[in-house]
């Protein structure tokens, strides 16, 4: 089922601050690009192509030029509120009410190309990635969890991941998804969550050389008796190389992002 509507599905808070670029097409403010590394572009619900439908409970329908501005200036130093008419529904597919605005979109912005968008979305399925009621989540192989003791470095991690494959793990298949504060697995058969971990809980992340698909990140789990940190580490596998890079920069971009809260 597609979410275009109003739901509380569609809700979520943002900073206020320099988070997307739009254009005003025949009174509706369609989303033409996300401003790279941003909290929006990496929580990963809202896409170019997607329609602002209101802003702080202020509808943006027949929305002439400098609506969504003010409506963010009177809401300046607080998180805000959108609903969005999706782009692509839930079940993958683009949503056919919308060519319209693409077709007058394309005089006005001749580089945003929603075919070449959306092939890019269905591309991005078929190399280890999901689209889950709007979000995109990685299809991951959860390998296992292993004790680091004391040290997080990234030579300690290296050695765990090497030995944690070296001993043929069982591998369960899990949705992996990174939001603006935390990462969470989900168990894909059955949609319960495996675990989920906020990003000043993460210690360390990395990949292995020796395998280039795997990832594993640690956490700090407490104080031994001597009152020293503790580590665990929670290895991975990815569908691509790609997949593996791009989300060990994703865990590194969230962590340095809330590093102030720790």
């Amino acid at each position: 089922m597609c979410s275009n509507r109003n739901t509380e599905e569609a809700d979520f808070d943002v900073p206020l601050s320099a988070w997307c670029r739009f254009s005003y097409i025949k009174g509706r403010v369609v989303i033409t690009g996300l401003v790279e590394a941003s909290c929006i572009a990496d929580d990963g619900r809202v896409q170019p192509g997607d329609i602002l439908d209101t802003v702080n409970g202020v509808s943006l329908h027949d929305a002439s030029k400098g609506v969504v501005l003010s409506v963010l200036r009177r809401g300046r130093g607080k998180p805000i509120v959108l609903k969005v008419v999706k782009a692509i529904g839930r079940d993958g597919h683009p949503f056919p009410p919308l060519a319209p605005y693409y077709d007058f979109l394309r005089q006005e912005v001749p580089n945003f190309c929603p075919s070449a968008y959306l092939m890019q979305r269905t591309n991005d399925v078929a190399d280890g990635k999901q689209m889950v009621d709007g979000r995109l989540m990685y299809c991951l192989q959860y390998l296992g969890v292993r004790q680091l003791g004391q040290d997080s470095g990234v030579e300690s991690l290296s050695k765990i991941i090497a030995n944690l494959l070296d001993s043929h793990p069982a591998a369960v298949d899990v949705l992996f998804d990174i939001r603006e504060t935390r990462v969470i697995s989900t168990i894909k058969s059955t949609s319960k969550i495996l675990f989920e971990h906020t990003y000043p809980d993460i210690a360390s992340v990395g990949r292995y050389l020796g395998s280039p698909l795997s990832f594993a990140y640690s956490i700090c789990i407490g104080d031994d008796l001597k009152g020293k940190n503790r580590f665990r580490c929670y290895l991975f596998q990815a569908a691509t190389k790609e997949c593996s890079e791009e989300i060990v920069k994703r865990i590194a971009t969230g962590f340095s992002r809330t590093r102030w809260s720790v």
